[in-house]
């Protein structure tokens, strides 16, 4: 082929033709401005690596001096900042255990009120057991058999002022009649009997009257409530003087028991006749030896001797 067919070919256009490439335009500043640049970023480079490289030399000339300074500077704050640290590391300890130590606390507390209600127990326990003995050595001296019960009420009932409620009734062999005793003496006498309950009227009370006797005689006479701590005793024989400190027991009827100790003569008075003589009759105060204020374990005597025990169920002189 000719080179003017060449030229003829290359220079004809068409859709398949190949279009020439445009030459690249040179930036703006030309070619120069752009190399310009270049260097002074390298050149700044090559000397902050140049300041590290003598910083380093430095430090590794004088590290010692260095490291102790900056302990020297840094020591405080570490310490505070261990302080802080330790603090806030007890306090979220103190905040994550609260729910434990509270329930710990919970669980303390019910402890100790179930010891205390088991210690309450077992002193109530000791008390009747030895409220109880006291009945039983009673019970024993006058050959009375006896139904333990304890006081569960006290107050005004069947028209008595000065009565106790007991729990123990009619199911246990109680009825109405009978003397109760309590501690060393007499307490009252059963006038309210149901099932499992007993109303019992206090000898203080204003309408108890029990047939009594002096230590050491036959010399008879009454106890009559006063609706006071204290009973009045009332001679019959007014030939017969009453001392202070002369004691008391039941006569016995065909209900009560003989034997029974009432209590102690306190003081004694002469009471003057219609014309004004006196010794017409003789009365005194009488201390009883039931504690009646703090009733709580009392016997109703449901079986009496055969024979009057005299005074022998009399607690020891000195000892009431």
């Amino acid at each position: 082929m000719s080179g003017t067919g060449l030229r003829n070919r290359s220079s004809r256009s068409g859709p398949g033709s190949i279009k020439p490439l445009k030459p690249l335009k040179p930036p703006r500043g030309g070619l120069r401005d752009s190399r310009r640049r270049d260097s002074g970023r390298s050149r700044f480079i090559a000397g902050i690596l140049v300041i590290v490289a003598i910083a380093l030399l430095i430090l590794g000339a004088s590290s010692d001096g260095v490291r102790r300074g900056v302990n020297d500077v840094t020591h405080p704050v570490q310490h505070a900042a261990g302080s802080v640290y330790s603090s806030i590391s007890h306090s979220l300890s103190s905040l994550s255990s609260a729910g434990h130590d509270r329930r710990r606390v919970e669980q303390l507390t019910t402890e100790n009120a179930n010891l205390r209600r088991q210690l309450a127990d077992l002193a109530d326990t000791k008390r009747v057991q030895a409220a109880l003995a006291k009945l039983n050595l009673v019970a024993a001296a006058g050959g009375y058999r006896i139904v333990p019960g304890r006081v569960i009420a006290a107050g005004e009932e069947a028209g008595f002022a000065r009565t106790v409620t007991i729990n123990v009734g009619s199911r246990q062999g109680v009825r109405t009649g009978l003397l109760v005793i309590a501690g060393q003496g007499l307490a009252g006498t059963t006038v309210q009997v149901s099932p499992d309950t007993t109303v019992v009227r206090l000898i203080t009370d204003g309408k108890s009257h029990i047939g009594a006797r002096l230590e050491s005689s036959q010399a008879l006479g009454k106890v009559d409530g006063q609706g006071s701590s204290a009973l009045l005793f009332t001679l019959y024989d007014t030939s017969i003087q009453i001392q202070k400190g002369q004691r008391l027991v039941t006569f016995g009827s065909l209900d009560y028991a003989a034997g029974v100790p009432v209590g102690i003569v306190t003081r004694v008075t002469d009471v003057p006749d219609s014309s004004g003589a006196s010794g017409l009759t003789r009365e005194a105060e009488v201390r009883p030896y039931a504690p009646l204020g703090s009733l709580d374990l009392v016997g109703v005597i449901v079986g009496k001797p055969a024979v009057d025990p005299g005074d022998r169920v009399l607690p020891p002189k000195g000892t009431s």
